[in-house]
């Protein structure tokens, strides 16, 4: 079976004799704006079949909201003092930042 298509493959790796040479007018086959709904609806569409993924992103979301909000509340008529005790939420909110943004 191995041979068969190893023939096969040999067969169909060159052009068949008297054939023309490939040629397309355009460079893509269809529109870019095509393309990307094409592209963007499969994703959504693959994207939207996970609700536990979602729904754990969302809730996820609402607890680190409401967790920086606590930390600092009431420090918005404060702003010309930084106390020491507000470095820590500053160090832990831009870490958070950088981790939820870098993509690797």
């Amino acid at each position: 079976m191995c041979r068969h298509y190893a023939g096969l493959l040999q067969d169909y790796s060159a052009p068949v004799e008297g054939s023309k040479q490939l040629k397309f007018d355009d460079k893509y086959p269809k529109p870019m704006m095509t393309q990307f709904w094409a592209i963007f609806a499969k994703y959504m569409a693959a994207y939207w079949r996970m609700p536990e993924y979602n729904g754990t992103r969302i809730l996820l979301a609402l607890a680190v909201g409401f967790l920086f909000g606590a930390m600092f509340w009431r420090l918005g008529d404060k702003v010309y003092v930084l106390h020491p005790s507000h470095v820590p939420n500053l160090c832990i909110t831009a870490v958070h930042s950088h981790m939820t943004t870098y993509k690797p």
